[in-house]
């Protein structure tokens, strides 16, 4: 089974570290001096939220699809993993228990 790598993983972090390596402004974060003040704070959030969303790299549809197999597999292995270790220890408790009556 071929490994899954995100075509852009590289460039993104490259654009990352050069952006926080330009960054030497040492002010403090956009609304870090709010306090305790209420007015615009959860619409001023859901449009970080929003401009965030719009920055993330999403998976188009075959690599979605091949993610999505992948859990599915880790998922069944688990399960059966689960399943055959419940017998086994059911089983050893089982002839535990018997033997001492």
């Amino acid at each position: 089974m071929a490994v899954f790598r995100p075509p852009n993983r590289g460039k993104v972090k490259e654009k990352i570290m050069a952006a926080s390596a330009t960054n030497t402004n040492s002010t403090p974060p956009a609304g870090a001096d709010r306090g305790a003040t209420t007015g615009g704070g959860l619409v001023a959030y859901l449009n970080g939220v929003r401009e965030e969303l719009r920055k993330a790299v999403w998976p188009n549809k075959t690599e979605l699809i091949h993610l999505t197999q992948v859990v599915l597999m880790i998922i069944a292995v688990v399960a059966v993993y689960c399943g055959v270790l419940d017998g086994v220890l059911g089983f050893i408790t089982n002839r535990v228990f018997q033997r001492g009556q």
